[in-house]
């Protein structure tokens, strides 16, 4: 086998792929147990955030257009997934601390983890690349880990204020 370090873009991605496919059925168990620790029992059930919604149609919206290349929206996915181990760590702590979740993290963490395996491979053959415009690349990486995080800023912040609608909208209530 060769090694990470000598793969092309498209062999580290193939390889990606390939392994996310076979474990598919793996971390479709990790989110039930997650969902299932916090009394979720049939996610079906429950609407996406309109957030959400707007996270999933931003690498289409940036990435679909003629103007980026391939390698562009490889590169942000690849920043994107380079960002998730540190994302996961802040989000089992937080979890843990101030939510007292302390079962079906393993959603967060699973022992293999596809994007911890292949996405530095992927960085690193887009760096030997010098065909590759590096300044694009990491403007790409970037601007989708900006994404990824504004996505979850804003989910949070969703969630914060159906919990607790705002103190405006309770005076309102009392003065009527």
């Amino acid at each position: 086998m060769e090694s990470l370090d000598s793969r092309t873009a498209s062999e580290v991605l193939a390889s990606f792929v390939r392994d996310r496919l076979a474990e598919s059925d793996f971390f479709s168990d990790l989110s039930s147990s997650f969902l299932a620790a916090l009394g979720i029992d049939n996610p079906s059930r429950i609407a996406a955030l309109p957030v959400t919604d707007v996270y999933a149609e931003s690498f289409l919206r940036c990435y679909l257009r003629a103007d980026p290349t391939g390698d562009e929206a490889l590169a942000a996915l690849a920043g994107r997934e380079l960002a998730v181990p540190s994302r996961n760590r802040i989000i089992v702590r937080a979890l843990t601390r101030n939510y007292r979740v302390t079962s079906g993290l393993e959603f967060f963490s699973p022992p293999t983890d596809p994007e911890v395996k292949h996405f530095p491979a992927l960085w690193e053959a887009f760096s030997r690349d010098d065909k590759a415009d590096s300044r694009k690349l990491l403007e790409a990486a970037w601007l989708e880990i900006w994404e990824h995080i504004t996505f979850w800023d804003d989910a949070y912040s969703a969630v914060l204020t159906a919990a607790r609608p705002l103190a405006a909208n309770r005076v309102m209530a009392q003065s009527n």
